[in-house]
């Protein structure tokens, strides 16, 4: 029986991140495998990390390592997984610029691809004429890669401009929401691109919903800016408003379909994204040792589709829609409005550009 060796990092804004990845991970490889577990912290310290591989390929004598992984010093820790020869099948979130992969041996990323979605959600913008764009976000997002892949749309469409950022401070002021709405009012953009997640996203959301800017301005968000708990809070204010992502329950596909039933059923929970990755993961590892590793001949197909492995920059590959939110009794449900094929991506060549600014340990880590 292969062993699994697997990295868990830790977070308090989404604590049970690791729980559900091994959920899901476990749901798409069941008993075929056995698994070792390490944790890795924040997923900060490559050092740690380094030392958690370690142990599971010296001491726990693995033949595979997977995991979720964040973006820094990747590159030395990728470094390491090399030189001692183990397959590496890793998730992320993608909300930074991916590293380039085109030349490591052994080694697949599986994204949901953030950074892409906002590439994406920009072309959107310039084709249907929303040309002056806002942005909003709370203190501690990860803000600083999301507003970079926006900028770097726009380079390339002299037709958008950004109008401003209206960012929530630390610590709010008593006219915090009247402040917002003002804001928003100067500003007259076409779109508000929103971005909010963590322990400050909740608070961002009561004041979009107190200031009622998505009256008069769309809103486009990121999918960890509309989880269950910052819906809750919003009221009715995101009715209508619009959301870029590969992936929500509401995706209506059979093999969606079964993954949903099947981990509702096992855990007696809906599936989240952590979950997601998880099985994707999973699914990648199970072609891989039980079809001779081709798996780009007859990959499975997962609850965003194909797995199949893009060959030159050794990523998978998944369409992003755009979703609209639509507000019932009992909260919101999504509906895929637009799909983006991103097949053409295959070419792409991805570069890892080093800033400076806040390291965000809920994304970007």
């Amino acid at each position: 029986m292969k062993k699994i060796g697997v990295l868990l990092p830790h977070s308090k804004a989404y604590p049970r991140m690791s729980k559900e990845f091994m959920n899901g991970l476990r749901l798409s490889l069941g008993d075929q495998v056995e698994f070792k577990i390490e944790g890795i912290g924040l997923a900060n310290d490559p050092n740690e990390i380094i030392n958690a591989m370690q142990k599971l390929i010296s001491q726990e004598d693995v033949d595979f390592l997977t995991g979720i992984m964040g973006h820094n010093n990747l590159s030395e820790i990728l470094d390491f997984v090399e030189e001692m020869d183990v397959p590496f099948v890793f998730a992320d979130l993608g909300a930074k610029c991916p590293l380039d992969l085109k030349n490591r041996k052994n080694i697949i990323c599986n994204s949901l691809d953030l950074n892409g979605a906002t590439k994406t959600l920009g072309n959107y913008f310039a084709e249907k004429g929303l040309n002056n764009i806002a942005i909003s976000t709370s203190y501690y997002d990860a803000g600083y890669d999301f507003t970079f892949a926006l900028e770097t749309v726009i380079n390339e469409n002299p037709s958008i401009r950004f109008t401003g950022h209206f960012i929530t401070p630390l610590n709010p002021r008593e006219n915090e929401a009247e402040r917002m709405r003002q804001f928003f009012k100067d500003n007259n953009p076409d779109a508000i691109f929103g971005f909010f997640n963590g322990i400050f996203a909740v608070e961002h959301s009561k004041f979009i919903e107190e200031s009622q800017i998505t009256k008069n301005i769309p809103m486009y968000l990121t999918p960890f800016s509309v989880d269950e708990g910052i819906l809750k809070e919003s009221k009715n204010s995101l009715d209508k408003q619009f959301c870029i992502s590969p992936w929500f329950a509401e995706l209506d596909t059979k093999e969606n379909k079964n993954f949903l039933q099947g981990y509702q059923s096992k855990y007696n929970n809906p599936p989240d994204f952590f979950a997601l990755l998880g099985f994707e993961n999973g699914l990648i590892l199970h072609d891989i040792i039980f079809k001779d590793m081709k798996i780009n001949n007859d990959p499975s197909i997962g609850p965003r589709g194909s797995m199949a492995i893009d060959n030159l920059n050794k990523r998978t590959i998944f369409n992003h829609y755009l979703w609209q939110m639509i507000s019932t009794e009992n909260g919101y449900r999504k509906i895929s409005v637009e799909m983006f094929d991103l097949k053409d991506r295959s070419n792409e060549n991805y570069t890892q550009v080093a800033r400076s600014g806040w390291e965000n340990a809920y994304l970007c880590y």
